[in-house]
């Protein structure tokens, strides 16, 4: 056969396929809110912005206690994934890390001037304070669990494994470039306290989706996740305890 043509087969009968296109989609969508929740898009002005709301340390110091945080964060989600589950860490991870941002926003709106900003050191607060760096921390925390990269390594079938890892690991890089280059911007027009508003928004909507669309994969065989993936419907709510006894309810109530 053709090469190309065994490509363009390869392509439509794999890359296409229902138990790959579907993860794939699933794992960028997260990807993105993953990124756009906070911590990831502020790197490369984590020191100005800890200068801006005026934290009680040094700039230089949180960035390395953010990275100590996050190693720690990473062992600890390694020594307890097994017992918690993937599906009970991404959605605490996500929540946590929107509702870090939401309470730096609300910080932000009330404690500091509408004229900061992080890209003028000279409107920095003289005065600083504890509460938005035990806020940063608590972001930098929830964020460190890193559970999309987990995901990557599983829910792919094996003919297509190689490829669409390669293509969601691809779309974090996109994302993580878009929402870098969009912080001055958010800062513009909306000041701190908007910017940071808009990464709790991602997070909260992101931990709808993730409760919606996540399955429980720890304890899960490679072939069972892809017959989860290769339904005929999409499947919802993922096996969630809460939502499968309201449905026992409905149906009790249906039959009575």
């Amino acid at each position: 056969m053709n090469p190309i043509r065994r490509s363009l087969y390869k392509f439509r009968y794999v890359m296409l396929a229902k138990e790959t296109l579907r993860p794939l989609i699933f794992v960028m969508v997260y990807f993105m809110f993953y990124v756009m929740s906070g911590l990831t898009p502020i790197k490369p002005n984590m020191v100005n912005i800890c200068g801006a709301f005026g934290m009680a340390q040094d700039g230089k110091d949180i960035v390395l206690n953010v990275g100590i945080i996050t190693i720690c964060c990473s062992i600890l989600v390694i020594a307890s994934i097994r017992y918690v589950g993937k599906r009970k860490m991404a959605i605490t991870s996500l929540l946590g890390t929107a509702i870090s941002c939401a309470a730096l926003s609300v910080y932000a709106k009330y404690n500091l001037d509408d004229s900061v900003f992080s890209y003028d050191t000279s409107t920095f607060p003289k005065e600083t304070s504890y509460v938005p760096l035990i806020l940063f921390y608590l972001m930098a925390f929830f964020t460190g669990f890193n559970l999309p990269w987990v995901l990557v390594g599983e829910v792919f079938p094996f003919r297509s494994r190689a490829s669409a890892q390669g293509i969601a690991a691809a779309s974090n890089y996109v994302f993580t470039f878009l929402g870098a280059k969009s912080l001055i911007d958010l800062e513009v027009y909306g000041q701190l306290w908007g910017t940071f508003a808009v990464y709790a928004a991602f997070g909260f909507v992101g931990t709808i989706f993730l409760y919606f669309f996540l399955p429980e994969t720890e304890g899960m065989s490679l072939e069972d996740i892809e017959y989860f993936f290769n339904g005929d419907k999409i499947q919802t709510f993922a096996n969630d305890p809460v939502i499968n006894t309201i449905k026992r309810l409905k149906r009790r109530n249906v039959n009575e």
